[in-house]
């Protein structure tokens, strides 16, 4: 898996390597459900996956859950504790959560974002790099 902070903040689809563009999402189907859900739904044509994305528009439109589902597997990344960083709603948790039908949970991982800096002249496409602590992707911390 990619870095969770590009799954939660919507940058980039699970095990994608490029950033999402306006080119990729299209053709997908945007559902208000209520003052408080709009989704963007959508298959990718690589591995047939469904993809489904919650924003909360009373929210600054922050995104809180991202779903995948392939052949009954299903990984949901949930946003929690929002907060405004130069007038953007970004969580400073990223929650994973990975289920089987046969299996249940799989795999859960928590995130917590301890600073987020927009908009600074450091941050350009060819430095930006988010590193992620020692073992943070090791589920079992044997590496």
């Amino acid at each position: 898996m990619l870095n969770p902070m590009d799954l939660g903040l919507g940058v980039r689809m699970l095990d994608g390597w490029d950033w999402l563009t306006p080119e990729d999402l299209k053709d997908a189907a945007v559902e208000i459900v209520s003052a408080r859900e709009v989704n963007l739904r959508m298959k990718d044509a690589f591995y047939g996956r469904e993809h489904l994305w919650r924003f909360d528009p009373q929210n600054g439109f922050a995104l809180t859950t991202y779903v995948i589902i392939r052949d009954g597997i299903e990984t949901m990344v949930l946003c929690k504790d929002f907060r405004s960083v130069d007038g953007v709603r970004l969580p400073y948790q990223i929650d994973i959560r990975r289920f089987t039908p046969e299996d249940g949970p799989v795999m859960q991982a928590s995130y917590s974002v301890t600073k987020y800096e927009l908009n600074s002249p450091e941050n350009t496409a060819e430095s930006f790099h988010i590193t992620s602590p020692v073992k943070s992707g090791d589920r079992d911390g044997q590496k």
